[in-house]
């Protein structure tokens, strides 16, 4: 944002000497006004009645919603006033409280990572995962490849390993055969226990959600796409974007892959649950029910439990939301999971699991973007590590629209970034790795 002001030769000059809310309301006070009052535009956007919040999500197709908070939270509104005056100006600025106090860590290191290949990873809004000893699978995002830099929705596959002879990663172009997914952004892609991948929603544009349920076969020097049969979906299942799935096996021991919230052409916020059967491809509503509709929460894995953290509603507000689901006798279960001290209100973050501890990898916070959050499974405490890229500015790294796998100690962050009407597209332009014991 500031280098956009200053390419346009209107620098924000007094950015740098006051840059928090309190620093400007001090300058305020120290030039003598006796009250100040101020909000972000995060904070002023919340303290709408719930109507107007309502009516502003449905003045137009939005889908760049991490921009849209970021942006906010760096924009404020301030009221100084002396006399009489002090009252209305209090009631003209909501109250903002101070952010909740989290347990903070020592800063790690988030480092770059140099890549060889055919192709180069700058893309957001992409899906991967990790194959079964043979590297991670990326498809779709928005971004741009070597073969044509315009940005732009993405349909290749790519393929990402370790190199064998430097401290390097391969990236490469994969050949696809089949039906292959057109360009998609805010899929999700999970590997099945026979070592295929199964490609679930995305979206072709703002308002088109993809309908097709995809399998991709791992072959050689390919990967062969198939269909899955749209007789045995359900017809009551919309199709979605920004949702999760997750993989695990109900109380039988057969292979089911959790579909939970996620956006629509036709709902800011979903609030179902489905399983679907990966052998007979039958999809299945489940009983459970979201408190509210959610989308961009992170789910993942441990134990057989599909463990749901933060999320957006459908009014565009940031949620707390921490709970596992889990099936026992052919229920399925949700259940709160209780956090030492309760997770603030956030989304948007990547998620892997080391041992008993789940990683919480950047997301939309009300602290800093770049966060790495530690949760201890069997106990519910949580660190935060602030993340910090050095020879780097690392407010340059969007830690949004991006994936992350847990290699060994290291954490592996894949792509991110956003797309802002006013600023442009940002792109992360390397593999990065965050050294975690």
């Amino acid at each position: 944002m500031q280098d956009h002001f200053s390419s346009l030769q209107s620098p924000l000059k007094n950015i740098t000497h006051f840059p928090t809310r309190y620093e400007q309301e001090q300058r305020y006070k120290k030039s003598g006004w006796k009250d100040t009052f101020s909000c972000d535009m995060n904070c002023f956007y919340c303290s709408l009645p719930l109507s107007e919040q309502k009516r502003v999500c449905s003045l137009d197709v939005f889908d760049e919603y991490e921009e849209w908070h970021m942006k906010c939270r760096h924009y404020m509104l301030l009221c100084a006033s002396n006399g009489k005056c002090s009252s209305l100006a209090e009631r003209m600025i909501p109250s903002q409280d101070q952010p909740i106090q989290c347990p903070e860590s020592s800063k790690l290191s988030l480092l770059q990572i140099s890549t060889e290949g055919t192709e180069e990873i700058t893309r957001y809004a992409h899906s991967s995962v990790e194959l079964s000893g043979s590297g991670i699978l990326i498809t779709g995002g928005f971004g741009r490849s070597r073969s044509s830099p315009v940005h732009r929705r993405l349909d290749d596959i790519l393929i990402l390993k370790p190199s064998c002879v430097k401290k390097s990663w391969l990236c490469n172009s994969l050949a696809s055969t089949g039906t292959k997914p057109g360009p998609l952004m805010h899929h999700t892609t999970t590997l099945l226990e026979n070592g295929r991948v199964l490609l679930c929603g995305g979206r072709t544009s703002p308002v088109l959600a993809n309908s097709v349920f995809y399998v991709c076969e791992m072959e050689t020097e390919n990967a062969h796409w198939s269909v899955v049969s749209r007789d045995v979906m359900s017809d009551k299942f919309e199709p979605r974007w920004r949702h999760s799935t997750s993989r695990i096996l109900d109380s039988k021991g057969i292979e089911s892959v959790v579909i939970i919230g996620g956006c629509s052409s036709s709902s800011k916020a979903l609030c179902d649950c489905y399983a679907l059967n990966t052998s007979t491809w039958m999809l299945k509503k489940l009983d459970v029910v979201l408190s509210e509709g959610m989308h961009s929460h992170c789910a993942v894995v441990h134990s057989n439990k599909i463990f749901v953290f933060g999320g957006l509603n459908s009014t565009m507000t940031p949620l707390s939301s921490s709970f596992f689901i889990t099936t026992t006798l052919e229920k399925w279960v949700l259940n709160d999971f209780e956090l030492s001290p309760p997770l603030p209100p956030g989304y948007g973050m990547a998620g892997c699991v080391k041992d008993d501890n789940i990683l919480l990898v950047g997301g939309i916070w009300q602290f800093d973007a770049n966060s790495f959050i530690v949760i201890n499974i069997r106990n519910g405490i949580w660190m935060r590590y602030r993340l910090e890229s050095p020879g780097c500015n690392s407010s340059q790294l969007l830690m949004c629209n991006h994936t992350c796998h847990c290699i060994d100690d290291t954490v592996l962050v894949i792509g991110g970034g956003g797309n802002c009407f006013s600023f442009g597209t940002h792109l992360n332009l390397h593999l990065h790795k965050i050294d975690f014991c």
